[in-house]
């Protein structure tokens, strides 16, 4: 009977070890690997504090980012990095940001973008990732969006009653906004976007009702969208 000797145990450990390094080596990208050299000569690797919590909000060609930075006192700054590096920002970490977080508002056209951010000490030594994906909103979002249409009225004595035509909500039509003239005044209603029904309280005459679908994309998105305005003409 053969045993496997303690030689024998230590190089098939160097083989397993050698054979990582290699995976790991191929599932890192260009830039990844190029910061692992730069950082890793001479020694160990000191990393800066990583952010320890990420949020970004999607916005009308713009992105809201809310962060906590790392308690590590060594870090002086962080980049935000998108298309693959290609594009980026840098702020310095003032001590505002320490206590309360980093709050910015970046303009960003619309698309869908991974962001990395990476944070730095005085010495040049660069922090492990942090990746969040965000959605900025424009014009191909507002193609999607569809104006309400009245179907039919009732008239009533104290009131008119819009019936309206069959309505998708799925892209985020909220409410319908309506303005009418009642009694001498300008009379302002909010009703939701997919009633099939909305009574005007006062509009007892013939009178412009004016109306628009005001959405939103997402219930974190930090903008609202409107459609343009319909007016239409209410005959009693």
């Amino acid at each position: 009977m053969r045993y496997i000797t303690k030689d024998i145990i230590n190089a098939l450990i160097r083989s397993s070890v050698l054979v990582l390094i290699i995976i790991l080596m191929g599932s890192c990208n260009e830039h990844e690997w190029d910061d692992f050299r730069k950082y890793s000569e001479g020694g160990e690797i000191t990393y800066p504090g990583k952010f320890t919590s990420l949020d970004i909000f999607p916005g009308e060609n713009r992105l809201k980012f809310m962060a906590t930075l790392s308690p590590d006192a060594r870090v002086s700054k962080f980049r935000i990095f998108w298309n693959d590096y290609a594009d980026s920002l840098e702020y310095a970490v003032t001590s505002e940001m320490r206590t309360n977080g980093f709050v910015d508002t970046i303009a960003m056209e619309e698309s869908l973008r991974s962001f990395v951010i990476h944070t730095y000490d005085d010495e040049g030594n660069i922090s492990i990732p942090v990746t969040e994906i965000g959605v900025s909103y424009g014009d191909k979002y507002r193609a999607t969006m569809k104006k309400k249409e009245v179907s039919s009225i009732t008239a009533t004595d104290s009131s008119t009653i819009l019936y309206w035509k069959p309505f998708d909500t799925s892209t985020g039509a909220e409410l319908t906004l309506l303005e009418y003239d009642s009694s001498g005044f300008t009379a302002s209603f909010e009703a939701p976007a997919n009633a099939d029904s909305t009574e005007l309280i006062g509009l007892t005459t013939s009178s412009t009702v004016k109306f628009l679908t005001e959405y939103l994309p997402s219930d974190d998105c930090i903008d609202k969208f409107f459609t343009d305005t319909t007016s239409y003409e209410v005959v009693r």
